[in-house]
């Protein structure tokens, strides 16, 4: 088993980049997650090397309608204990305000 880890950087939050990612991930039979991580968007890889390839290809030939993709990162990474994939809820970047302020 093989262990990725993307950085995708580009037209990728709000326009349904994680939910495409989770359905090419079921396709080809990978495992692990994704999520946003503020000014890119996190793939976690694991599995067979010819799945991840296909993962990578279907990743650049079927993005969603108003997404694109800039550059990608790529880093491989010690194998994680993934079961299947989740969508990994986005990690708050910056400072909110109090919400007692008019």
């Amino acid at each position: 088993m093989s262990m990725l880890v993307l950085r995708i950087y580009g037209i990728v939050q709000g326009v349904g980049f994680r939910p495409f990612v989770w359905r090419i991930a079921h396709r080809t039979g990978v495992k692990g997650s994704v999520k946003n991580k503020g000014g890119y968007v996190e793939v976690a890889l694991q599995g067979r090397g010819s799945d991840i390839a296909r993962f990578k290809d279907l990743l650049s030939r079927e993005l969603p309608c108003n997404a694109f993709i800039d550059f990608v990162e790529e880093e491989e990474a010690p194998d994680g204990a993934y079961d299947g994939f989740s969508i990994v809820p986005s990690e708050e970047t910056g400072s909110r305000l109090p919400s007692g302020i008019p």
